[in-house]
Formats: structure tokens, C-alpha cells, sequence
């Protein structure tokens, strides 16, 4: 089915694995701003939103990259041309065999596509508490655009775009899948359910206090946050060097001084 010249593979299985041949990086990080750009992010909302994606891309490609050179498990050009070697009566070799694809110069297992993907709807997916991610991909082998309204579609289409294409097999593309969505769901898993109408609270200030107004951190996580230096309770500016206080705040509340409650807990 990933032959060059497969007489199986639909004309829109074509499409879609020429759709996904080139650069998934710009075709994600377009996605991005087409979506932070339709939905009026502002600069905080688009900050979050781009550093969860890319902090769930990054770890995606890096476990990928893992998995990669430990298994360094053949490609599907390499095994068909290569079948009489496999040690397996079942299979006969085409040592003319080619992908609609160039294979890529390194190993299978797993598809790095299928990781990242993963990763990227699961943890945005997460951050924006609803599946319907909304993302307009672009690509310039094809020069088409195409829409998917939520990560599953996505995933789906990523998965097969591998098979089709001829460069992956289906287990490195599934395993990839399934790897990428546990990354995206542990990267998005301590985020609350993103409020778009809620401001956006730094996890850690250094230095300094902040007053917030009634509600505005209501977002119903746990933040913690320290303060580093000669500072309030550090014997009101007087503490000695390295001291530093810990402020944690738990749940909704309307009111809310410095985040939160003071635990009275110091930190050597």
C-alpha cells in the first residue's frame, strides 16, 4: 500500500500522505497562529498556548529520537527488499520495491510524526479543556490547507499518512500515537482547564510581592509560589542572605493576597 505505485492506495490516501511529506514543525507552528490569530488570544493566552505545544513537541521529538536509536528497527523499503534475509518463509524479497515516500535515513521504530502529533493535541487538548482543537494545517508539497476540527482526526490522519506514504510501519505509527498521548496528557496535566477570560498567573514571581484583586487567580489549582531574597517575611528585609519563603495557595477563594496563605514554612 506504501508502493510508489501501489494500485490499492486511494487518491485521497495520496493526498494525505503528500500532505504530511514535508515539515511537520512549520506545519504545526502555522497551525498555531492561524488558531491564536481566529480565536483573538491575547499576548499572555498565546504565550501559554505556544509553550504548551511546543513543550509537548519537543519532548515528543526527543523520546522519539529515544526510542529510534535503541530499537534501530528497519524501515519497510529496507525489510521488502531485504525479505529473503528475515528469516521468515512467509515473506519474498523486491529488491525493486520503492516508497511513494524517500525513506527517511534512519530508524522506524517509532514514527516521530505519530509521537509529536500526540503529544501536541493531548497537551493542547488538556490546556483548553474541550477535544475540538481547531487547527488549520498548511503544506507546501501539496500547497493545500486542511482542517481538523478536533486531535482524534489528527492522530488518525497522521497514522495513516506513514502507511501510505511507505516509510513506517503500522506498529511504529500506533506505538508512536500512543506514546505521544501519554507524554501530552503528563505535560497537560497540571494545567487547569484554560478560562480564556481569566488573566494568566506566573506560576513563580522572584523578589517581589503581588497583590491580586478578588478572583482574578480563581482558576482552581494549587500555586505555589516562592520569594527569593530580602523580602516580607524574611525578617522584613532583614533575614539573612538565601533566605526565602514559601507561599502556597489552594482552591478558589475570594480573596486573594500574594496568591494565597502564608504556610509559615522556611527554606533553607
Amino acid at each position: 500500500m506504501g508502493s510508489a505505485t501501489s494500485t490499492t492506495r486511494t487518491a485521497e490516501q495520496t493526498e494525505i500522505a503528500l500532505f504530511f511529506g514535508g515539515n511537520l514543525t512549520a506545519q504545526l507552528q502555522a497551525g498555531h497562529r492561524d488558531h491564536i490569530s481566529r480565536h483573538h488570544l491575547d499576548a499572555g493566552e498565546a504565550a501559554f498556548y505556544l509553550v504548551v505545544g511546543n513543550l509537548a513537541q519537543s519532548d515528543a521529538v526527543i523520546s522519539s529520537w529515544d526510542a529510534k536509536l535503541n530499537y534501530s528497527f528497519w524501515r519497510p523499503m529496507t525489510a521488502i527488499r531485504l525479505a529473503d534475509t528475515d528469516g521468515n518463509a512467509g515473506t519474498t524479497a523486491d529488491p525493486g520495491w520503492t516508497s511513494l515516500l524517500p525513506a527517511p535515513p534512519f530508524p522506524d521504530y517509532v514514527s516521530a510524526h505519530t509521537v509529536v502529533m500526540g503529544a501536541v493535541t493531548k497537551a493542547l487538548s488538556t490546556l483548553e479543556g474541550t477535544s475540538s482543537l481547531d487547527l488549520n494545517l498548511p503544506s507546501t508539497v501539496t500547497g493545500t490547507t486542511r482542517h481538523y476540527e478536533t486531535g482524534a482526526q489528527l492522530r488518525a490522519e497522521g497514522i495513516g499518512a506513514r502507511i501510505w506514504a511507505g516509510i513506517h510501519f503500522r506498529t511504529s505509527d500506533e506505538v508512536g500515537d500512543q506514546m505521544g498521548a501519554l507524554l501530552g496528557s503528563r505535560i497537560g496535566r497540571p494545567l487547569p482547564p484554560w478560562q480564556p477570560q481569566a488573566p494568566l498567573i506566573p506560576r513563580r514571581w522572584r523578589g517581589q510581592v503581588h497583590i491580586l484583586p478578588p478572583r482574578q487567580a480563581a482558576l482552581g489549582c494549587e500555586l505555589g509560589i516562592a520569594l527569593e531574597g530580602d523580602r516580607g517575611g524574611c525578617d522584613g528585609g532583614r533575614g539573612a542572605a538565601g533566605c526565602r519563603l514559601r507561599a502556597v495557595w489552594r482552591g478558589p477563594t475570594d480573596d486573594l493576597r500574594f496568591g494565597g496563605t502564608w504556610d509559615g514554612r522556611t527554606v533553607e
